[in-house]
């Protein structure tokens, strides 16, 4: 559970030159992860922090953690990142133990393969890109640990309007005897602000570049259960920027069935 909040919670990035499509036209520029301002560093209060280490290729090369979460426990763990002839995504070794493994069709990905601290497959995500590379549907491919059988499913549709950010994420699942997919779940994304998205040209979970659904920065996230749409959890966000249009800072508050306490973390470039 921790290494999917690594992943998901904290948008961990992962700097890459070639994306899961052709690269399409991005509305800012220059892009994220540039020379003047590559992310290298995401703190909040005086004891946790993330940084990031890139090779001479300028690929992310390492990243190393250590964070308290509100339940009181604290993550350090090292991420390494490694790369095919063609300066794409291959391997993500967390703590030194293969985690994710990306599989491409020609230059397309194709699928990832999530493991856990045992090696085992927990996750096969299978992924559909349009024209224009956004992500529009995901498909998550839960496997049994002991046996590496099937045991379910869950679809995600990617929904957009107006610029490349995602609207609308509807969320479907199925056991894998279930003759067809049931709604789970509705995300929501509002209020984009108009500015640069600090992990433009990176990729965070379900590790795909992050231009396929997100380029500029959402101010408020809303969760529903799909049955019902009845009320599951709201986050906001709100940034102060740089003179060039990117986060320095960002804070966010979610509230489920009470508020929890507002979280700011700020970014450091290079």
């Amino acid at each position: 559970m921790k290494k999917y909040l690594f992943f998901s919670w904290l948008s961990v990035i992962v700097a890459v030159t070639a994306c899961s499509k052709p690269e399409p036209t991005r509305p800012v520029d220059p892009p994220a992860g540039s020379e003047s301002h590559r992310l290298v560093k995401i703190t909040s209060g005086e004891q946790n922090q993330q940084s990031y280490q890139y090779n001479d290729q300028g690929l992310l090369q390492s990243s190393n953690l250590h964070w308290r979460y509100n339940d009181s426990s604290t993550v350090s763990s090292t991420t390494a990142f490694t790369y095919d002839t063609e300066k794409r995504m291959s391997q993500i070794l967390y703590d030194g133990k293969p985690y994710v493994k990306f599989l491409y069709e020609g230059k397309l990905l194709d699928k990832t393969e999530e493991y856990d601290h045992k090696g085992r497959l927990v996750v096969t995500h299978f992924y559909l890109f349009n024209g224009e590379g956004q992500l529009v549907e995901l498909l998550d491919q839960i496997h049994d640990t002991e046996t590496a059988a099937v045991q379910s499913f869950i679809k995600h549709r990617y929904e957009y309007e107006g610029q490349r950010n995602v609207q609308r994420v509807l969320s479907f699942r199925k056991n894998v005897n279930d003759p067809t997919f049931t709604p789970w779940q509705n995300v929501y994304y509002e209020h984009y602000d108009t500015k640069k998205n600090p992990h433009l040209s990176q990729v965070s979970y379900p590790f795909v570049v992050a231009t396929a659904t997100q380029v500029n920065n959402p101010g408020k996230m809303t969760v529903r259960d799909a049955r019902d749409e009845s009320l599951l959890s709201v986050e906001t966000y709100a940034y102060t920027y740089d003179a060039q249009g990117y986060p320095l800072q960002k804070t966010q508050q979610l509230s489920t069935t009470h508020p929890l306490p507002a979280v700011t973390v700020s970014y450091q470039y290079q």
